[in-house]
């Protein structure tokens, strides 16, 4: 019997999956602690610990600083705050002077990681099929982060692209280059030894040298990349796995009862309602819900579930947008003040220096000056 087929017939039986200790009659969807951009299992940390122990770091004293108990370290059972593991990360790596900690900590970790979507996908009968479960079901592990699989047919390709509930821009380098690193991992697992994707997008300036990066991705490896993803060929999509029908159909309808039901699967439409309503003024609740067929108390407590609120969505879009067209374009302020819903400039303004710290005009000069130091080094 397959491992996966043995997974499945634990989960027929009511038995803990994959020795994470959890059953049918415990759902995941209830977290011991709401944050305001989702959670991630503990497990997400798994080998941290033991990795800035190595570095000469001290993991306990870094994970008290970030507010997550060290016990809660690697275990499954356990959902953390995603926005402080990801500042734990940041702080690990500089305490410890160790620029590519993200990368050496999603390489150490095994697929066990993320539970039962992993043999879930592994049963799938092509690569694409095995995807297409980690973007339905990626939120058993984290509600925080999704996977969406864009076609390029015309190039014969594809690109598997990460998003966050922080918004479009990654904050945290670090925790985008572990996502990054453990998808791989997972992804090479799947496909066999022999896969490698055509290039990696990095949603930030390379920390340390490219050949570093191209050492551990194996791949050519672009930065400053709007979302952290890879592209794959179309034919690797379509690589045969160990297909088996049974332990996949056992296992997809476990992650469908414990797939958690509230933002997790709310913030993305959200978020593109929001975008797609902001230029004819800022949308309500009731806005919003109607275009999802939700009534409006309906969406409010699906997302204060997590700590969220329609409010903070429309809040990042609006600062994604922000920061895109004022550091991407030269369209005037008073017109971006619009796009974004503002009835006057001022609003913009005062909203950019809640943001940034800076008016719209010093975050589009800095992105300029920016873009110019890079360019120069880059001809250096």
């Amino acid at each position: 019997m397959s491992r996966e087929a043995a997974v499945a017939q634990d989960l027929r039986q009511g038995r803990s999956t994959g020795g994470h200790r959890e059953s049918r009659t415990r759902r995941p969807d209830r977290p011991h602690a709401a944050t305001g951009h989702g959670l991630v299992r503990g497990s997400a940390l798994s080998g941290f610990r033991e990795l800035v122990t190595e570095l000469g770091g001290a993991p306990d004293d870094l994970l008290h600083s970030a507010g997550i108990e060290p016990a809660m370290a690697g275990r499954y059972e356990e959902y953390l705050p995603f926005r402080r593991v990801m500042e734990l990360l940041e702080a690990a790596a500089e305490s410890t002077g160790t620029p590519d900690l993200g990368r050496r900590l999603g390489r150490r970790q095994s697929a066990d990681i993320l539970g039962p979507v992993v043999p879930a996908a592994r049963t799938a009968r092509t690569l694409a099929e095995a995807v297409e479960v980690f973007s339905r079901y990626l939120g058993t592990f984290s509600t925080a982060c999704s996977l969406w699989l864009v076609p390029r047919p015309a190039e014969g390709l594809a690109f598997v692209e990460f998003r966050s509930a922080l918004g479009r821009r990654w904050l945290y380098p670090q925790g985008a280059e572990a996502v990054l690193s453990r998808a791989l991992t997972v992804l090479r697992l799947l496909a066999g030894s022999p896969f490698l994707p055509v290039d990696v997008h990095v949603p930030h300036r390379p920390l340390t040298s490219q050949a570093d990066y191209e050492s551990d991705y194996c791949t050519t490896v672009l930065f400053d990349q709007l979302r952290p993803g890879f592209t794959i060929s179309a034919a690797d999509l379509d690589r045969p796995l160990a297909h088996d029908p049974v332990a996949h159909r056992v296992l997809v309808e476990h992650l469908s009862e414990t797939t958690p039901r509230h933002s997790a699967c709310l913030v993305r439409p959200v978020t593109e309602l929001a975008e797609q309503m902001l230029p004819m003024g800022v949308p309500t609740v009731e806005d919003i819900a109607a275009r999802l067929g939700l009534h409006s108390r309906a969406l409010q407590r699906r997302l204060s579930a997590e700590g969220l609120s329609v409010t903070d969505l429309v809040d990042v879009v609006r600062r994604d947008t922000a920061e895109r067209l004022l550091a991407e374009t030269d369209m005037a302020l008073g017109r971006i003040a619009r796009r974004l819903g503002y009835a006057e400039q001022s609003a913009l303004s005062r909203a950019c220096r809640r943001w940034f710290g800076m008016t719209p005009s010093g975050v589009r000069r800095t992105a300029r000056q920016s873009g110019t130091s890079e360019a120069a080094a880059a001809h250096a």
